[in-house]
């Protein structure tokens, strides 16, 4: 609905969206980290309005993410597992990515005139090598900045920083801090 969508990019000024899954302090670089974002967030959060009770409707990363994005029921997209490669996504009756036809926040927002940006694990396609101008990537699906990180292995040192969190941090304060000249997601 057209006018829903007026609406919305009319109420916000800026939105500012954190997803994570399975957040975890146990190493010190993770708890430092964590501070900051809290620090960050609070600062952000005392200028606007703070929702605070999201249900997600996926056990998992892929229809999750998928259900975040286009507010409708991930199996409506053949999303109801986590995207492996394509030959597991067919065998489980899956897509290989989330069409960029199907309306979405970042696009909607973006075609109403927001800056918009994802930076982190974008997951909604079962390719993980990323590249600009594909239909699985972010910015296929209406975001301008990107940044795409992998999830890391399971025996990755978590001092190490495998789940990129410094660099994630700092491109997300810097984005969210830079003067824009419209609205931002």
């Amino acid at each position: 609905d057209a006018s829903f969508d007026l609406r919305v990019a009319e109420f916000f000024k800026s939105l500012l969206i954190e997803f994570g899954e399975r957040v975890e302090h146990s190493s010190s670089r993770i708890g430092r980290q964590s501070r900051r974002i809290l620090e960050e967030q609070d600062r952000l959060a005392a200028g606007g309005t703070l929702f605070t009770q999201f249900y997600v409707n996926g056990s998992v990363c892929s229809p999750s993410r998928c259900a975040l994005m286009t507010g409708q029921y991930p199996a409506r997209h053949r999303i109801h597992g986590h995207y492996a490669d394509p030959a597991q996504n067919t065998a489980r009756g899956m897509s290989q990515w989330l069409d960029p036809k199907v309306p979405n926040v970042a696009a909607v927002l973006r075609s109403a005139g927001y800056a918009t940006a994802h930076f982190g694990k974008w997951h909604l396609a079962s390719d993980y090598d990323y590249a600009p101008g594909r239909p699985m990537d972010p910015e296929s699906q209406g975001f301008n900045e990107v940044f795409v990180t992998r999830k890391p292995s399971p025996h990755a040192d978590p001092e190490r920083d495998p789940h990129h969190i410094d660099a994630l941090t700092d491109r997300a304060i810097a984005y969210c801090t830079r003067r824009h000249d419209r609205p931002f997601l």
